[in-house]
């Protein structure tokens, strides 16, 4: 009888646990739907305020699920970089970082760096900047995410530039493009190979930048001719 009773007392203790993980995890569930419908409407102040109930929901269970809550942070940062508040756009980001370092997930991680360069970038903080984004091409050529390589590089390459050193950012951008055609990475391939073209241009290799600008345009194209296509 004894045995019995703890068996019960222990399902109890497990259902009480489990509810109480499924009610936070809804919680959070509901203020991220709730953000997403604030942000179509261009409402992000209020959006703001939902994703930050929606993660300290999520931090309430002692088994978060990482990919929301990464997520979460990862809005967050973002939606403050559109209301222009770019130091809690780092803050943000920064928590963002260490919650992939806590559970281990490389490829957020990745992003979650690059973030951090960009909000230096957006303050004017261009060397810390330029650390970061190397730091998350050290982390992405670890894991081989080709993705986030090419990302890296070129927000390098746009340090780069805006410190007038046009062969760096011309390196980056060459190298970015490299990783973006063996990977067949089509997402802001026109605008990484339309950039390298300016590095060119402005080193004035004009044949090599017509060339490039051409590939742009053909990147394009294609694309736009695929999505009529899909429809």
């Amino acid at each position: 009888m004894m045995v019995q009773r703890i068996i019960i007392t222990a399902m109890v203790v497990c259902f009480s646990i489990m509810a109480g993980a499924n009610q936070w995890h809804d919680e959070a569930d509901r203020c991220w739907n709730e953000a997403q419908k604030y942000k179509k409407e261009r409402n992000i102040k209020q959006a703001v305020e939902y994703l930050k109930r929606a993660v300290m929901a999520e931090r309430k269970n002692e088994n978060p699920r990482v990919e929301e809550l990464v997520a979460q942070l990862n809005d967050l940062g973002q939606s403050y970089d559109i209301l222009g508040d770019y130091n809690k756009s780092l803050h943000y980001y920064k928590l963002m970082q260490a919650t992939c370092k806590k559970y281990n997930v490389a490829d957020h991680e990745a992003m979650a760096v690059n973030n951090i360069g960009q909000a230096y970038f957006h303050l004017d903080r261009f060397d810390e900047a330029m650390v970061l984004y190397k730091e998350a091409l050290e982390i992405s050529r670890k894991y081989a995410f080709k993705d986030r390589m090419v990302l890296a590089l070129n927000n390098m390459a746009l340090v780069h530039r805006v410190k007038k050193d046009f062969i760096g950012a011309k390196e980056c951008y060459d190298e970015a493009l490299i990783y973006a055609r063996d990977a067949k990475i089509r997402d802001n391939m026109a605008a990484i190979t339309s950039n390298a073209g300016t590095m060119y241009y402005f080193m004035k290799e004009y044949d090599r930048a017509l060339e490039l600008y051409t590939e742009a345009l053909g990147i394009d194209r294609r694309r736009v001719s695929d999505e009529y296509l899909t429809v």
